[in-house]
């Protein structure tokens, strides 16, 4: 799996600013921080999805620490909706 999941973000964080700090482990091909539409502002998580095979997402899970913005956020797979 390439795709992870970002929590705990700072509230004003973009995706390009996730996807800045995450290129160090490998290729990113997307990222994106979720917005709440009534509010218009961020609900402080996203999901970035590395290129197959740059095992950039197991570099990641290995690194025990991620601060961006000076905030330590949690990184995990994400995983899909139980239906």
């Amino acid at each position: 799996m390439n795709k992870l999941f970002v929590d705990s973000l700072h509230l004003a964080i973009d995706g390009n600013e996730i996807k800045s700090y995450l290129e160090q482990y490998g290729t990113v091909v997307d990222s994106i921080v979720m917005m709440d539409k009534v509010q218009g502002q961020s609900r402080v998580f996203g999901f970035i999805t590395y290129e197959e095979g740059c095992e950039g997402d197991q570099k990641a899970m290995a690194a025990i620490l991620h601060s961006i913005r000076n905030k330590y956020v949690e990184i995990k797979y994400a995983r899909p909706k139980a239906a």
